[in-house]
């Protein structure tokens, strides 16, 4: 057996010897080479077989075995056998080997002794001269992928952006406080005390002096007068512009169920200065600083009936009414740009769920001096060209109105020689005007400003006050009218951001009084794009309205970061408009993330579920993903759908929460989904009928007022209420001689004119109530309620009974029914309207006895 397998490796490596090339050389380590000739020849077969043979037989290795026993192993088997002595013809042939020997495919055998090891290494050396990966965006050091050596500054936060358009007056004005009588009133001079603005403290915080500071009061260009006028703001609903519909909303659908067409039948009207009661709203914080006067109020209703559904008037004598507050707060700050201009910088915020439509509001309306106390008359409108409106059409009251286009977005109130006035500049630049006016009562002016007001929402703008001369007034609002800057917000990214490497999301939105037109992106100072804002952003103009640009004055743009520092940096965006006035937007420290060293995608992983995060070729870089393809958002604190919110309204899981106007514990209104509190919606419980009186809700009790106290649709249910009736007032008049009398019927007989429902009595006696007679002077011709039976007589007679009322106050009987009595007239009035309290004595009447009525 021994010998046939000699004969047959002998006559094989014949064979071999006569059909290959002497000598082969491809393997760098020789791997075949036998005899150590350095060349891998028929010999090494030979002496391959010899070895093989030896193996067998036991005997000694032959002598041309110059390399040992592993220079005969191919396969690192630890044996030398046939399949060596094959392998060693297949590298002198040069051919292909198996994977199994020859794993690399580099043609050559793998180099038996040498195992790669990459256990606990990222890059570098295998060990076997191979490698155990490329470090992208960073350097290897013993095995590891560590980050350039990026050396990152301090960046400190920036000084944040002013808010302010424009600066103020330097230097600051003064502000002081002053005892005015009965009110106290707020001054801010223009920095050298020459001219000074003020506003009433009683009334809302309207401006009622501006002038020069020495003149008072002759020099004040502000009607002071009452409780409607001054500068100040007024908003009006369409759907609720009047009493009789304004309690369902439905004076747009149904207009004939109007009260009729006078301001003591005004619907929703939240007036700054307080009501026709001429009751003031006062404030609810007034705050000085250098050169700055600010105020917030809570405006009461001007009509307190406006939510009857019929046209009674007597909200005044109410207690329950007479200080109705509105569902709206107002903040109005009021700074010296110029020695002679006023910026008042106006936002009115809805506090309830109740939407109120687009119409024309009041903000503001400047009330003038009409000659009262001293003060000029400014009669003379004048529109930006200098023209005279002429206000002569009548309007309701005995009022006259004249709506105007000016050229320019100014007006001014003049007097008769135009040398002294005040004049009004509107930012947002429209040009469409009302001026009204009942001479020797009243002058105003506004702008036609429509807009609505969003359930939960807010409204703001500016106007500018000016004093002086026509030739002055028209040359500061020009000068104002160039060099007012844009304004805007950057609402991607926010400020100590941290954003992804490459590229940056720039968004936001910026106005201008005639327009912006480019929007510039600065990152350390260093421009990296430009923008045109040209995006749709109906929120914006709803909350800034009437600007020209709107809607379009969004702006967005993805910026490159390419070859920006994994570091802190500045980024600041500006606005330019068409005068060349660039003003900075916002300016804010972000950091730029990405560069980290990596091999592979993993060794990104930022664990945000938002991001892609992805090993480039200079690292990391991560981008965001697409909006809502992450799911749905859910109420778990986490930006689920990845749009940048957390848990806003609607995610999964959220419930109906409602804004609580009166902050009574119950809500108002279209409720909204949202995960919790948040903002105006407070509670979660609804159903208030009158959400801006706490007194009136879905827990509370009903009594006896004619009110529905717990909002179940029912009044007085449940109280066991005495029954009461209308009592009607009447009017006679001849020359002087007036009598007022009261009726339990409408009916107007004997010259006598109906004025309406003047209360209501109790028709039947009870606990704590006392009857009310009136009584009547026939040769006086003279009406008389009276408490006494037999007051007056002789001369008053007649004695009639008209019900039932409470000597003293109660919850159910809250209204002082309170009788007049006017020598001059001859008359006695009995009114339960404070308002009409203070009219009668304005005309000589004076107050007397009375009783308390529901």
């Amino acid at each position: 057996m021994k010998k046939n397998v000699g004969i047959f490796f002998l006559g094989l490596s014949w064979v071999l010897f006569l059909v290959m090339p002497k000598t082969f050389a491809a393997c760098p380590d020789w791997v075949g080479d036998l005899d150590g000739s350095n060349s891998v020849t028929v010999t090494d077969v030979q002496c391959g077989v010899l070895t093989a043979l030896a193996a067998l037989s036991g005997d000694g290795f032959p002598e041309c075995l110059a390399g040992g026993l592993a220079a005969s192993d191919i396969n690192c088997d630890g044996l030398a056998n046939v399949i060596d002595v094959h392998l060693t013809i297949v590298v002198a042939l040069g051919l292909s080997f198996a994977s199994e020997i020859d794993a690399n495919n580099d043609g050559c055998p793998d180099a038996c002794g040498c195992s790669s090891d990459c256990t606990w290494a990222q890059c570098g050396d295998d060990g076997c001269g191979g490698s155990c990966g490329v470090c992208k965006g960073g350097d290897c050091q013993d095995g590891q992928c560590v980050p350039w050596q990026v050396v990152c500054p301090n960046v400190p936060d920036p000084t944040p952006v002013s808010n302010l358009l424009l600066p103020t007056l330097s230097p600051a004005g003064n502000p002081k406080t002053i005892k005015n009588g009965s009110f106290t009133d707020d001054y801010l001079d223009n920095g050298s005390g020459y001219i000074e603005i003020g506003i009433r403290r009683e009334r809302g915080a309207t401006i009622v002096f501006y002038g020069l500071a020495a003149g008072k009061p002759g020099t004040n260009t502000i009607d002071a007068n009452d409780t409607g006028r001054e500068v100040q703001v007024a908003f009006y609903d369409p759907d609720r512009i009047m009493q009789g519909c304004a309690y369902n909303a439905s004076c747009q659908t149904n207009p004939s169920a109007s009260c009729p067409g006078s301001i003591t039948y005004l619907g929703w009207n939240p007036v700054q200065g307080g009501n026709e009661c001429n009751i003031g709203s006062g404030v609810e914080q007034v705050l000085h600083g250098p050169g700055v006067l600010l105020t917030q109020v809570r405006p009461l209703h001007w009509n307190p009936d406006w939510q009857e559904s019929t046209c009674t008037n007597g909200g005044c004598g109410d207690p329950a009414k007479k200080n109705l507050l509105s569902d709206v707060r107002y903040t109005q700050r009021l700074r010296f740009v110029d020695p002679h201009i006023v910026e008042m910088e106006m936002r009115v915020d809805n506090l309830s769920s109740v939407h109120h439509g687009v119409t024309a509001q009041e903000f503001p309306t400047l009330y003038a001096a009409y000659g009262a106390g001293g003060t000029p008359d400014l009669q003379v409108l004048l529109n930006s060209a200098g023209q005279q409106v002429q206000i002569d059409q009548p309007a309701n009251d005995g009022f006259f109105f004249k709506q105007f286009v000016s050229p320019g977005p100014w007006v001014t109130l003049q007097n008769t020689a135009q040398n002294y006035g005040v004049g009004i500049y509107y930012e947002n630049r429209l040009a469409e005007f009302q001026g009204w006016q009942k001479k020797g009562v009243f002058n105003n002016v506004r702008s036609v400003f429509p807009f609505g007001i969003a359930a939960n929402g807010n409204v703001s703008a500016r106007a500018y006050l000016m004093l002086g001369s026509f030739q002055t007034i028209a040359g500061l609002a020009a000068t104002l009218d160039a060099k007012l800057p844009p304004f805007g917000a950057v609402d991607s990214p926010t400020a100590n951001a941290v954003v992804n490497s490459g590229q940056v999301v720039v968004s936001g939105w910026a106005l201008d009084n005639k327009g912006v037109v480019s929007v510039h992106v600065r990152l350390d100072g260093v421009q990296l794009q430009t923008m045109v804002p040209n995006l749709s952003r109906p929120d914006v103009c709803q909350a800034w309205p009437g600007y020209g640009a709107c809607p379009l004055v969004g702006f967005s743009g993805t910026v490159s970061l390419a070859g920006v520092t994994p570091c802190a940096h500045i980024l600041e965006i500006s606005a330019k408009d068409a005068d060349g006035n660039e003003r900075v937007l916002n300016r804010f420290k972000i950091t730029v993330q990405g560069g980290q060293p990596c091999v592979v995608d993993v060794d990104c992983d930022d664990g945000d579920p938002c991001t892609n995060d992805i090993c480039g070729t200079n690292g990391c870089v991560f981008t965001n993903v697409a909006p809502g393809s992450m799911g749905p958002e859910s109420c778990n604190g986490n930006d689920d759908d990845c749009d940048g919110a957390v848990d806003e309204p609607d995610a999964v899981g959220c419930s109906l929460w409602y804004a609580d106007g009166d902050k009574d514990g119950w809500g108002a209104g279209v409720g909204q989904c949202v995960c919790g509190t948040t903002g105006m919606l407070t509670t979660n419980k609804t159903g208030d009928c009158v959400d801006s009186n706490p007194g009136i809700n879905p827990g509370a009790a009903e009594v006896c007022n004619k009110t529905d106290d717990d909002c179940d649709g029912a009044t007085d249910e449940g109280a066991n209420c005495p029954v009461t009736a209308p009592i009607y007032r009447l009017l006679w008049v001849n020359g002087q001689d007036t009598d007022h009398k009261m009726s339990k019927s409408p009916a107007a007989t004997g010259g006598y004119l109906l004025e309406g429902v003047a209360t209501e009595l109790y028709t039947q006696p009870g606990p704590g109530l006392v009857p009310l007679y009136q009584v009547y002077c026939a040769a006086c011709t003279d009406h008389m309620t009276t408490l006494v039976a037999g007051e007056g007589a002789p001369a008053y007679g007649a004695q009639e009974l008209l019900g039932y009322c409470s000597p003293v106050q109660t919850a159910a009987t809250p209204n002082h029914f309170r009788r007049m009595w006017s020598v001059k007239a001859s008359d006695h009035l009995t009114t339960k309207d404070p308002n009409e309290w203070v009219t009668a004595q304005q005309l000589g009447y004076s107050l007397e006895t009375g009783c308390w009525v529901p």
